[in-house]
């Protein structure tokens, strides 16, 4: 904030709470500086520049301030500060006529990303801005995350495709990764284990500030490395199956990509109800085929004949409400983190 007067001034009597910003003209919804805000003056002292708190700049910016010339103005209190020679300097307005800005440099000084963080655990990516943001301007379609700073061939990335997002802070967003685009990255071996495998590349329509100001676009050919990164620690399970008979498919939906880890069709059974007698199981016999390609979050299996057939006498499945899939703990197990499934046995309702 740049004030010019019309004689020197003294800086050392100067205090920052004496000023009042407003984001109207009529003097309504004021905002009265923090005196932790410093000021210094021009060589010959009719310049006085007032570095507004940070905390407290972005915090105006949010309320919709300081972005042009008709959000910003002020009021000044004769203790704002003093000239050479008299005790107290003159207000430079009154409180009911607010002082207009003469003009707002905001767009010289563009966002950027200064650093963020992957947590591959609640898929939140945290991303952390040199000044306060638009969050209404955001666009997860303007991020893709790579393996390397330069992406070349063989580099795997993903383009991100959306999720919820909100602010921690003006300057920080946090984007909740959407399931789709997790378990595209959870696939490639090389992309987002650690930090050393998790670059990010911005467009300049990832997001702008309160002025419309893009932030400074990343290259794919100059990535910037994440600053934190948190592995996944949570176990994936079996979120549903379906059974369908006339094609002889059971298809197994887990809650993340997976991997193989001792998939064996005979350690799958169907039953009536949650709570079934292990005699009442229906378990498939190896002559049922896993056709299913891993990684994957769906695992589809080809019922034999004997089985289809099986099934199709029993009481059991005759629809969703008496279909039941028992599977062991380490059917398969996490890309990530070689974690196996939540529950030694996982019984799923159709």
């Amino acid at each position: 904030l740049v004030l010019t007067f019309f004689e020197p001034v003294n800086p050392s009597t100067a205090l920052p709470g004496a000023i009042t910003l407003y984001p109207n003209s009529s003097g309504l919804a004021g905002t009265t500086l923090l005196n932790s805000s410093s000021v210094s003056v021009s060589p010959d002292s009719t310049q006085v520049t007032v570095q507004i708190d940070p905390t407290q700049f972005s915090a105006l910016q949010a309320m919709g301030m300081l972005s042009n010339i008709n959000n910003t103005f002020l009021t000044m209190t004769s203790s704002f500060i003093k000239d050479y020679s008299f005790p107290g300097a003159f207000p430079v307005i009154n409180v009911t006529t607010p002082l207009q800005v003469a003009d707002i440099l905001d767009n010289l000084y563009p966002p950027y990303l200064m650093q963020f963080i992957l947590d591959m655990n609640t898929g939140n990516l945290t991303l952390f801005f040199s000044k306060s943001i638009n969050i209404t301007s955001f666009n997860a379609q303007g991020i893709v995350l790579q393996s390397a700073a330069v992406r070349v061939s063989g580099t795997s990335f993903v383009q991100l495709t959306g999720g919820p997002s909100y602010l921690i802070d003006t300057p920080v967003i946090v984007l909740t990764i959407n399931t789709a685009n997790l378990n595209a990255m959870k696939v490639y071996p090389n992309l987002a284990k650690a930090a050393i495998s998790t670059y990010i590349v911005l467009s300049n329509t990832t997001v702008s500030d309160f002025g419309g100001a893009p932030v400074t676009p990343i290259s794919s050919s100059n990535a910037l490395q994440a600053s934190g990164y948190i592995l996944d620690t949570t176990s994936p399970s079996l979120r549903s199956f379906q059974l369908d008979k006339n094609t002889g498919v059971l298809s197994l939906s887990f809650s993340e990509v997976v991997q193989n880890s001792n998939f064996m069709v005979t350690s799958i059974s169907l039953q009536k109800s949650a709570s079934a007698i292990v005699s009442s199981l229906l378990t498939l016999t190896a002559n049922s085929t896993q056709t299913t390609s891993f990684p994957t979050d769906i695992v589809n299996v080809t019922l034999s004949t004997a089985d289809l057939f099986n099934i199709l006498l029993s009481t059991a499945c005759t629809d969703a409400s008496n279909c039941f899939a028992t599977i062991p703990g380490n059917l398969v197990r996490d890309v990530v983190n070689p974690l196996l499934l939540n529950t030694a046995v996982s019984t799923t309702n159709a």
